[in-house]
């Protein structure tokens, strides 16, 4: 929203601010861009650093406040791959150059930034400095994945940083009861808790059994009746293909992705008002789910199927997964504050059902056991911030094609009422028109039966100077009335 001061002196005042933040940018990029004195700088140890007996203890004053737990800056040194990270402010070592290394500069207070901040007698000696500089120059050696502080609760081992590998099948002795793979994996843990498979279940059983799992609904009497007299050795895999064609397995396992997808069919708050058209997103998963759409088109018709190549109206509908958030119109609320909470609710549910992540912690604070940090969210909530709202046309194919079937319905009994408008406003026309009135001739064959007026008939009336209505080829267009028309046959 664009605003504009509405005095001169507030315009003077923003000016002045701007020109002081100007000035303040300046000075701060001077501060930042100056070059630390490197001759007082320590000289660099040149033996072997060992990591463990030398370097650690150094590191291990640090993590209280740039270690798993806490994060300042953005900065982690519990770990190696963290430590090349840097925080918010970019990186902090350089291997190999311990000279060009900011967290150099900062131990040996070579700036206005210093560490550790406080008393100078916890700060580090000129020896120390030179072994974590000949620990820097000789490459940051660090021993396997070894962690420093903390209480090894980091989610290095949570299965959504898990990559995916495909598991080989077990192989039990004496198995004579699996039919699949997946039975297979189901025997070997039922042995390792020393349980048996049970006795198999009548067929009037496993049909319910499968039907309430795949369609949440009973099977029909034609359905049993017709599994039960299968005799077939494909009698369960045919039961199981029908199944899965039925239209209510979408409906069935299409709820789950809603839930994710926080659906609902009205705004929330106070208000709640309705949104009519929110089932067309629903329609789309159900749909998606009954065709089988590969995982990674779901995923990207959702998140950016307004820009995929040859994106269509399902395409558009499919980013209804981004239009699913809270949203109120109660009277004095601030628009703004509420678009933000739509970004933020965006980018939270982005990152627990696509990473299995609970991002939303970053955005007060860099997370203190994910590796998030609140630079990367807000990274992320930029893209989410650029998006725009907007309202589309979209009718399904059955609804446009029942609409044309009733336009071309309507335009047939609207032409015949229409016909005998037309007759008489053009027999009528032929009364007035010849009389002279009006100061117009019509042309020859103007009015014939090959060229009738257009439809509806509009006649152009002037106000002349002496106040008298008149017809005039020239004059503001709008549909004459039977009074006119009355009116102008007197005259």
């Amino acid at each position: 929203m664009n605003r504009k001061t509405a005095h001169t002196g507030n315009g003077f005042r923003a000016l002045a601010a701007y020109c002081l933040l100007c000035a303040f940018a300046v000075v701060v990029c001077c501060e930042e861009g100056e070059k630390p004195d490197l001759t007082k700088l320590a000289p660099a140890v040149t033996g072997k650093v060992d990591f463990q007996s030398q370097v650690e203890p150094l590191l291990l004053r640090c993590v209280r406040c740039h270690g798993e737990e806490k994060a300042k800056a953005g900065l982690r040194l519990h770990r190696r791959e963290d430590l090349l990270a840097g925080g918010d402010n970019g990186a902090v070592v350089i291997s190999g150059d311990s000279a060009g290394s900011r967290l150099v500069h900062a131990v040996a207070a070579l700036g206005k930034l210093v560490m550790p901040p406080g008393k100078k007698d916890k700060r580090l000696t000129a020896a120390e400095i030179g072994v974590l500089r000949g620990w820097i120059d000789q490459g940051l050696s660090w021993p396997g994945d070894r962690q420093l502080g903390g209480k090894g609760t980091s989610s290095a081992g949570l299965w959504a940083f898990r990559p995916v590998k495909k598991a080989e099948p077990p192989v039990v002795e004496g198995d004579s009861w699996s039919r699949n793979p997946i039975d297979r994996f189901i025997l070997s843990r039922m042995k390792l808790e020393g349980l048996a498979p049970s006795q198999e279940a009548d067929r009037y059983t496993l049909i319910r059994r499968l039907s309430l799992d795949l369609t949440g609904l009973l099977p029909k009497p034609a359905q049993v009746r017709r599994f039960v007299e299968d005799k077939s050795a494909k009698a369960w895999e045919n039961l199981v293909r029908r199944m899965l064609r039925s239209p209510h397995f979408g409906e069935r396992w299409g709820r789950y992705w809603l839930d994710l997808a926080r659906y609902a069919d009205s705004d929330g708050y106070e208000k709640d008002g309705v949104r009519p058209f929110a089932w067309r997103y629903r329609d789309w998963v159900i749909d998606a789910f009954n065709r089988d759409l590969s995982f990674d088109r779901f995923t990207r018709e959702q998140l950016a199927g307004d820009l995929l190549e040859n994106s269509g109206i399902e395409q558009k509908v499919a980013t209804g997964f981004h239009r699913n958030t809270l949203s109120s119109t109660e009277g004095g609320t601030d628009q703004e504050e509420f678009r933000i909470k739509a970004v933020v609710d965006r980018l939270n549910t982005t990152g627990s059902v696509w990473l299995g992540l609970t991002v939303g912690c970053a955005q007060c604070h860099t997370h203190k056991y994910d590796p998030i940090t609140q630079r990367e969210y807000y990274s992320l909530f930029a893209f989410f911030n650029s998006c725009d709202e907007k309202k589309i046309t979209a009718p399904l194919p059955v609804d446009l094609a029942s609409y044309k079937e009733q336009e071309t319905a309507h335009r047939k009994i609207l032409a015949g009422l229409e016909k005998p408008l037309r007759e008489y406003e053009t027999k009528k026309l032929g009364e007035l028109l010849p009389t002279g009135r009006g100061g117009w001739r019509p042309q020859a064959g103007r009015f014939s039966s090959r060229r009738l007026p257009p439809r509806p008939l509009e006649l152009r009336w002037r106000r002349s100077g002496m106040g008298r209505s008149c017809l005039e080829g020239r004059c503001p267009t709008r549909t004459p009335t039977p009074w006119d028309l009355s009116r102008a046959s007197r005259r």
